[in-house]
C-alpha cells in the first residue's frame, strides 16, 4: 500500500449570481456511498440538514479546495461508452454509517482515498497499470467494495476504508465494464455486473449466486430496490430479480418499432422503475415490487420531439419529487412526471448536460456545472472553478458526474483533479 501526497489548493469564491428560494428542512447528513447516490441509483441525495445546499444559497457556493490525484493525466473521458481513459465519479461517505472519505477508483490502477478535508489518506494498487475498467466504488460500513480489471480479468474486492487493508478479493467470471459494472449495496449485499451476468456477494465476501440475462451484455449500472435487482441490457431489456431466492420476477424486451438500442440507465422509486434507451425513449415500467400491481408493465413511454434530435442523450435518468429529470444531446434539460410522463418543464442550456443530480429542490448538471430550480426548472447559479472568476468552457470544464454529500458537490475534472464546492470553507 502506497501513501499518496498531493499538493492541495484553495480556491476564493466565484459565481454567477440569480435570486432563489428557499427549501430547508430538518435532516441528516448525506452519503454518495455508491454510483448515482445508492443502490436505487436515482441520483438523488436526500441531504436536507441545516447547511446543506439548496436553493436559498447555492449562489453562494464556490470552489472550496482542488487536490489532483496522483497517477490521473490530463484528457480523460466522462460519460463515453466508448471512451478510453474514462474516469468515473467517487463515492463520498460523510456519516456515521461509514468510514467518511472520498473514494477513488483511478483509471491509473489505484484506489485512491481522501479525507473530507481533501487530505490523502492512503492508495492501494488494483491493477498497478493503467486501466479502463476502473468503475465507481461502493461503501458498506468500514469496507469499500471496487471492481477493477484488465481485459479478460476482472475483480471483485473490498479495502478497509479507514487504512486501505485488503479484506477479501474474488476473480468475476467475465469482464467487466466502466459504466455498468459500479458495485450496488444492499443492506448485506453487493451486486455486480460482470459481462452478461451479476453476481452477488455477502458484503464480507461469501459468494450467494449468479443472475444470468441469457446471452445478453449488460450496459447499464444494475439498481436495486425493495427486494429487486432490476438489470438493463444492450438488446434494450430490463430483467427484475427477486433477490432473496434468486428467482426471475419477469423480463420486458425490447419492442421498439425503430430498432432495439442499449439500455443506458435504469433507476427506482417506490413501484415504478425508469429505464432509458440510447435511441432516445425512456420508459416507466411498474417494478411489481408493491404486492398489488404486476411487473414489467410499461405505463409511459416518452420520447423527445423531432425538434429535439438526436434524442435524449446517453444520461442516467435522475428520480425525485415525483419527476424524472433528463437531459438532450441538443442541448436541454426536461422534468417529466414520474407517474403520467408528460413533461413538466423544459429548459435550453447553451452546453450539452452530460450528468444530473439533485438534492434539496436544486438540479445540478454538468458540463460545465450548473445549477437550476428542481421544480421549475429555473437557472440558478453557474459554478466557477478558478480564484479569478474565469469559467472553464469545452474540454477544460468536463468531469465526472456531480456528487453530493456532506454539504459539498464533489466532483472530477478533466485534469484528474479532485474538486470540492461548498458554501462554507
Amino acid at each position: 500500500m502506497e501513501q499518496a501526497m498531493p499538493s492541495r489548493k484553495r480556491f476564493v469564491r466565484g459565481f454567477a449570481f440569480v435570486g432563489a428560494m428557499a427549501i430547508l428542512t430538518a435532516g441528516c447528513t448525506f452519503s454518495w456511498a455508491a454510483l448515482r447516490g445508492g443502490a436505487d441509483r436515482t441520483g438523488f441525495s436526500q441531504e436536507n440538514d441545516t447547511g446543506s445546499l439548496s436553493t436559498a444559497n447555492v449562489t453562494s457556493v464556490h470552489a472550496v479546495f482542488s487536490v489532483p490525484i496522483p497517477g490521473i493525466s490530463d484528457n480523460v473521458q466522462f460519460n463515453d461508452a466508448n471512451a478510453q481513459n474514462e474516469q468515473t465519479p467517487p463515492a463520498v461517505a460523510a456519516n456515521a454509517s461509514f468510514v467518511t472519505g472520498v473514494f477513488v477508483n483511478g483509471i491509473d490502477g489505484y484506489l485512491h482515498a481522501f479525507d473530507l478535508g481533501g487530505h490523502a489518506r492512503w492508495r492501494v494498487a488494483t491493477t498497478g497499470q493503467p486501466t479502463d475498467l476502473a468503475p465507481t466504488p461502493a461503501m458498506s460500513g468500514n469496507a469499500v467494495i471496487v471492481a477493477f480489471g484488465t481485459p479478460g480479468v476482472s475483480t471483485l474486492a473490498a479495502y478497509n476504508a479507514s487504512n486501505g487493508a485488503l479484506l477479501w478479493s474474488h476473480a468475476l467470471a467475465e469482464s467487466i465494464s466502466a459504466r455498468a459494472s459500479a458495485p450496488a449495496v444492499d443492506g448485506d449485499m453487493v451486486y455486480v455486473a460482470n459481462g452478461e451476468r451479476v453476481s452477488q456477494f455477502n458484503v464480507n465476501g461469501t459468494f450467494v449466486r449468479d443472475y444470468t440475462t441469457a446471452q445478453t451484455p449488460i450496459t447499464a449500472p444494475v439498481a436495486v430496490a425493495n427486494g429487486a435487482l432490476f438489470i438493463g441490457t444492450q438488446a434494450g431489456g430490463l430483467l427484475a430479480e427477486n433477490i432473496v431466492n434468486g428467482t426471475e420476477m419477469w423480463r420486458y424486451g425490447c419492442a421498439d418499432p425503430d430498432g432495439c438500442n442499449e439500455t443506458d440507465g435504469v433507476a427506482v422509486s417506490g413501484s415504478s422503475v425508469v429505464m432509458s434507451r440510447h435511441n432516445g425513449h425512456v420508459k416507466m415500467l411498474s417494478t411489481g415490487t408493491d404486492g398489488v400491481n404486476a411487473g414489467g408493465i410499461v405505463i409511459w413511454v416518452a420520447q423527445n420531439p423531432a425538434t429535439d434530435n438526436p434524442d435524449i442523450d446517453r444520461v442516467q435518468p435522475v428520480i425525485a419529487y415525483g419527476k424524472v429529470y433528463l437531459a438532450t444531446q441538443s442541448g436541454a434539460l426536461t422534468a417529466l412526471d414520474l407517474n403520467t410522463g408528460a413533461q413538466v418543464w423544459r429548459t435550453p442550456v447553451v452546453w450539452r448536460p452530460k450528468a444530473l443530480a439533485v438534492s434539496n429542490g436544486v438540479l445540478f448538471s454538468t458540463d460545465p456545472l450548473r445549477a437550476y430550480d428542481a421544480g421549475t426548472g429555473a437557472p440558478l447559479a453557474k459554478i466557477l472553478k478558478t480564484p479569478i472568476g474565469l469559467d472553464f468552457e469545452g474540454a477544460a470544464a468536463q468531469g465526472t458526474d456531480v456528487v453530493i454529500a456532506d454539504h459539498a458537490i464533489w466532483q472530477i475534472n478533466a485534469d484528474g483533479t479532485l474538486w470540492k464546492f461548498g458554501i462554507g470553507s
